[in-house]
């Protein structure tokens, strides 16, 4: 899906295979809509939840960019579960099918 200004993030979804998956959603964008659509962070190659704290540190840092000028681009990854495939992509649904 291309970026448009409504979603303000564009996506694609790759072949990457891991034990329980063949395919990755990998998205780019604004950096506060990438990091509302998360759950979890990666810290240190540690996936944790997200948590009040870092979304006072998202903000805090976010700001900071935003008050100097500086362009800055959110990018996150999801990788989609062999048991999450819809039967066929619906391209005219929002989610194109996929149950979550």
């Amino acid at each position: 899906m291309p970026f448009n200004s409504n979603n303000k993030y564009a996506f694609s979804i790759r072949k990457y295979k891991t034990p329980t998956s063949d395919l990755c959603l990998f998205t780019k964008g604004a950096p506060e809509r990438i990091w509302d659509l998360c759950t979890h962070v990666l810290l240190n190659g540690e996936i944790i939840p997200k948590t009040k704290e870092w979304d006072k540190k998202f903000k805090e840092i976010n700001d900071y960019f935003g008050r100097n000028g500086e362009r800055v681009l959110g990018f996150a990854k999801k990788h989609i579960e062999r048991d999450h495939l819809p039967e066929k992509l619906d391209l005219q649904n929002p989610n194109f099918g996929f149950k979550e």
